[in-house]
């Protein structure tokens, strides 16, 4: 099963644009929170001048999904806004330097994802989708201060609503598990438990490069759309 779940990730999504047929395209609005996690690079130099204090994120996302009949596997797009707060101190050049950036920062992403909904079973309750995640927008937002000696006296220079350059939305790679409940005519509940890694750096202060890793939960809401048509859908690989 799971190296038939790789085959259909890997060659599933070229393809599903090859064919129209008729299917069950529905869209939906979803709301989530999840516990995030930076992770550094073993060698990097820099990764005690950089000290984080991450909380709870949200976000909000608009899908268009596909749930073909006869166990097919329908095709996934979504745009996601997320949100992040924690908090860095930046020495830029070791333990012995004066200079200094403490700083609250706010990070707000955008990812269009592509992906596949691939069925557990044969009702249409459980759903299997992974997707990846390209960033199309980011801007953090910092308050706090500057450190630094002039003239051998220590100056302290404060800042709010300050922007942060070199930080990025990036891409990742998520795997969600759907379980959808549904309601009388075309409405549904949609709740989906995912994990997300980060593949590309997502920042470059003080040259502590880092990505970060999500654990959430998304909850959401939908409608049939009836008299539409599906991108594609294949079947599942049999061993």
């Amino acid at each position: 099963m799971f190296r038939s779940v790789l085959r259909a990730i890997f060659t599933g999504v070229p393809l599903l644009s090859l064919t129209i047929v008729q299917g069950q395209p529905m869209l939906e609005v979803n709301a989530g929170a999840f516990a995030w996690q930076m992770r550094f690079k073993q060698d990097d130099p820099h990764v005690d001048d950089l000290t984080t204090d991450p909380g709870l994120g949200h976000s909000f996302g608009l899908h268009y999904r596909e749930e073909p009949p006869n166990r097919k596997i329908g095709f996934d797009v979504s745009l996601t806004y997320a949100y992040r707060e924690c908090s860095v101190s930046i020495g830029s050049g070791g333990h012995a330097t004066a200079d200094l950036i403490y700083a609250d920062l706010r990070m707000n992403t955008v990812h269009l994802g592509l992906g596949l909904n691939i069925p557990f079973d044969s009702v249409g309750t459980l759903w299997f989708r992974p997707r990846l995640m390209t960033g199309l927008a980011e801007w953090t937002i910092g308050s706090g201060y500057h450190e630094f000696l002039d003239q051998g006296q220590l100056v302290r220079q404060r800042f709010s609503e300050r922007h942060f350059d070199g930080y990025r939305s990036g891409v990742r790679l998520s795997i969600g598990i759907g379980l959808k409940i549904r309601f009388s005519g075309r409405l549904f509940l949609d709740i989906e438990p995912y994990y997300s890694r980060g593949l590309t750096v997502e920042c470059d202060p003080g040259n502590a490069n880092f990505r970060h890793d999500e654990w959430g939960l998304r909850i959401g809401t939908g409608v049939v759309l009836r008299g539409w048509r599906n991108l594609g859908q294949l079947p599942i690989p049999q061993d």
